[in-house]
């Protein structure tokens, strides 16, 4: 299985942080930079009590057990609610005019989390 699958990729962690401020204290992931291969490893999973330090090219990554963490229950739109339509596509919804859908579930929760960073729905 591809770290994509699991966690956000290298291109989604650096969106969330760079463009909306997520902090990485939130992550439970990372890319370690291989520089002898000049190339990223695999996602890395942080262990819940392990105080860790990343190395300058490191990449914090969220996995989306802690996407959906991230997301509150309630908001002024309604309940969320995530929805698998068979195997094609994963939902993520606030009440019935807020949704966000992909293929990927990970995809789908990034783009519910960009928009609750937008309107302040999250503590960055």
């Amino acid at each position: 299985m591809r770290a994509e699958s699991i966690s956000t990729s290298i291109d989604q962690s650096k969106m969330l942080m760079n463009e909306f401020g997520l902090d990485i204290k939130t992550s439970d992931m990372f890319y370690g930079y291989n520089e002898l291969f000049n190339e990223y490893d695999n996602a890395v999973i942080i262990e819940e009590d392990d105080h860790f330090e990343l190395f300058p090219n490191d990449v914090p990554s969220w996995s989306l057990t802690r996407l959906i963490k991230l997301m509150p229950t309630l908001t002024e739109y309604g309940r969320l609610s995530m929805v698998r339509n068979g195997e094609e596509v994963t939902e993520f919804r606030y009440g019935t005019d807020i949704v966000f859908g992909s293929p990927d579930p990970v995809d789908a929760a990034v783009q519910m989390i960009e928009w609750l960073l937008v309107h302040n729905l999250i503590r960055r």
